[in-house]
């Protein structure tokens, strides 16, 4: 019987480990992965266990907790002026916080499974919700109320977007993280605005 093809979020217990376990482990990440998949016989595997580790390793401080994904404590957030933007360096995937153990289980995925499965390394956050993050939200939300903050966002965006190009992944299938929380904090014509220019001449917008 036909299907269409399907991939899953690793679910909670999967390998014998709590969401909380696989945080900082790769050897876990892969032992959740090679459990769900040999449980649900989906057709992917996604590197996605939280959505913190972007804004981990631009600075952000991360609430680990033992049932849940970890979150970025968005009370103490990296952002809080908008000078704070000048102090912002790219991280390196190979070093800062926990990006090394992505790219790892990716890596060690693609050699357990990658050539029956197609394995997505993911960004884990586009550009405007690595943006919110940075930020926090609702302080996002308020910005994006206020005209005069536009030309701040404009420039935190435009760094994620270059944080975004500087991930190098070993995974067997390209992919693009889309940012979840944009359309509805900001409207699609906003878009065209931003990342047009860049579509247009062949780069990628992030």
């Amino acid at each position: 019987m036909f299907r269409r093809p399907a991939d899953v979020h690793v679910r909670r217990g999967n390998g014998g480990h709590q969401v909380g376990e696989l945080a900082r482990s790769a050897r876990k990440m892969v032992e959740a992965q090679v459990a769900s998949q040999a449980k649900y016989d989906y057709d992917g595997c996604v590197i996605d266990f939280d959505d913190a580790s972007l804004a981990e390793a631009c600075g952000a401080r991360v609430i680990y907790r033992d049932e849940e994904p970890a979150i970025v404590d968005e009370a103490e957030p990296v952002v809080k002026d908008w000078s704070d933007i000048d102090t912002l360096t790219l991280p390196d995937p190979w070093r800062d916080a926990r990006l090394p153990v992505w790219l790892d289980a990716t890596r060690l995925l693609v050699d357990r499974m990658g050539k029956e499965v197609w394995i997505m390394g993911r960004a884990d956050q586009g550009p405007f919700s690595l943006a919110c993050l940075l930020r926090g939200s609702q302080q996002f939300m308020v910005d994006l109320m206020e005209e005069e903050n536009h030309p701040h966002l404009d420039r935190l965006i435009d760094f994620c977007r270059r944080r975004a190009r500087c991930s190098p992944g070993p995974s067997n299938k390209p992919a693009l993280t889309p940012p979840p929380s944009a359309t509805r904090l900001r409207g699609p014509a906003w878009f065209p605005r931003r990342f047009i220019g860049d579509l247009r001449s062949g780069r990628k917008p992030g």
